[in-house]
């Protein structure tokens, strides 16, 4: 399954609006250069979580955008949902009927179970273990020259 740059760069645009959380707003200009993501679609995809309730947004010369809810209260099935709608790995594990072969299908019944697997970790984790993970990772590096 190939999650589209929707669901990537917008879950790091999240994660760094989750960073600043309760400071203020962010401006597109300031994601652009930490996130090295174009403002037109930073503006296209904070758009999209805006209209899901997920962002707050203020336009002008001080605007720019925050989360509605704390990182903790914000799940990745929200964001990717919002995103990429509900991404599925084939039609049928939605609607059976899409195939003639639903009922006997010998594979229909191992992608509804990675389906489910795939819903329930993105359900299970929040926006702020996302930041502490990648924290975590990033502290765990280890050069040695």
């Amino acid at each position: 399954m190939l999650l589209s740059t929707k669901s990537r760069y917008g879950l790091r645009l999240m994660a760094c609006l989750g960073r600043r959380y309760g400071d203020g707003l962010l401006g597109v200009e300031e994601l652009a250069a930490s996130e090295g993501i174009s403002g037109n679609y930073i503006h296209l995809l904070l758009g999209t979580l805006r209209g899901c309730g997920l962002v707050r947004s203020l336009r002008g010369r001080e605007g720019g955008y925050e989360l509605a809810r704390s990182p903790e209260k914000i799940t990745l099935l929200e964001i990717v949902t919002a995103l990429e709608g509900r991404h599925l790995l084939v039609e049928c594990v939605k609607q059976s009927d899409t195939c003639e072969r639903s009922a006997s299908c010998c594979t229909r019944s191992v992608w509804c179970k990675v389906a489910s697997a795939i819903e329930a970790v993105l359900q299970n984790m929040t926006l702020q273990q996302l930041m502490e993970d990648s924290l975590n990772d990033a502290s765990s590096l280890n050069y040695c020259i």
